[in-house]
């Protein structure tokens, strides 16, 4: 999803608020994903039960990586902050200005709100197109009981291309080039680099492209997978091409979207298919959208 807003100058404003959501229905459980915290790897999804006396199950100044919730029957719905944090962020650098980012139960349904900015007093907006993206993605109950595993027909490959025996025949390892890495295609935290790549970055966004082109027309008509992959947290402006801020929160989510809708396209040219599948019991595995791509199309 992707939400322009465009504010003329001089237009007078108390508040911005982006997308509010009301969700309708019987609800057990809501999950929250916070940003991580001098870490790039995903924090455990914090679950709270939801019962009658249920107001505010989550209110902060800063926006969650994703939201979920559960349904009486099973199904689960989650909500994820796009790759853009630093934008959800504005108002960390403008004087006078607070967010606020809210789910809360009332009259028996659920509501998110965001409001980005709120000002002390009503100021004059300047001229100027915000945008904003965010997710939506769901799961029934019926395909959460599935185990992720890699698919009968499956043909998983190494970085070179070659064809490689899997030490676990229900969740094989993609090899990828660990320590080979340039500091230009990994996650950065506070000044420093890890070893995870960050698909947001051009140079590890394009790696895995070259990788796939040969190998998806040397095996045609099969499934290809791409095992242990999940979304990191990065702070390296340099991967959104603006070097000079220094540090720009994001995470490369929606970049593991793009890269398997792309890689799906250049496979259904040969009959082929595509799937992700996340590290074995990690968060990733628990995510309705994670899981949505370990699925062929």
């Amino acid at each position: 999803m992707v939400t322009d807003i465009l504010t003329r100058g001089g237009f007078p404003a108390e508040k911005m608020s982006v997308d509010d959501i009301l969700f309708h229905g019987e609800y057990k459980r809501f999950g929250v994903i916070k940003f991580p915290e001098g870490n790039s790897e995903l924090q455990e999804i914090e679950w709270t039960e939801i019962n009658d006396d249920s107001t505010v199950l989550y209110e902060s100044e800063v926006p969650f990586l994703l939201m979920l919730l559960e349904s009486e029957d099973g199904h689960v719905v989650e909500i994820g902050t796009g790759d853009d944090l630093w934008r959800w962020r504005v108002a960390d650098g403008m004087e006078e200005t607070t967010s606020c980012f809210k789910v809360e139960k009332s009259f028996g349904e659920i509501r998110l709100t965001r409001d980005v900015m709120s000002f002390a007093e009503e100021v004059a907006m300047k001229t100027q197109m915000w945008r904003f993206k965010w997710y939506i993605a769901w799961e029934m109950k019926v395909d959460r009981n599935d185990v992720i595993k890699v698919p009968a027909d499956v043909v998983e490959l190494d970085i070179k291309g070659a064809k490689i025996e899997a030490a676990d025949p229900e969740m094989p390892a993609f090899l990828i080039p660990g320590g080979e890495w340039g500091e230009t295609a990994v996650t950065e935290i506070d000044g420093k680099v890890t070893e995870f790549p960050c698909l947001h970055a051009k140079t590890s966004f394009n790696f895995y492209r070259k990788w796939f082109r040969p190998t998806q027309k040397k095996y045609q008509g099969t499934t290809v997978s791409l095992s242990n992959m999940e979304p990191h947290f990065c702070e390296s402006s340099s991967h959104l091409g603006r070097k000079e801020f220094g540090t720009l929160s994001h995470w490369d989510m929606l970049n593991i979207f793009d890269f398997w809708m792309w890689a799906n396209k250049q496979a259904a040219k040969n009959e082929g298919s595509f799937v992700i599948i996340p590290p074995k019991g990690s968060v990733a595995g628990q995510l309705p959208s994670m899981r949505g791509l370990s699925r062929k199309m």
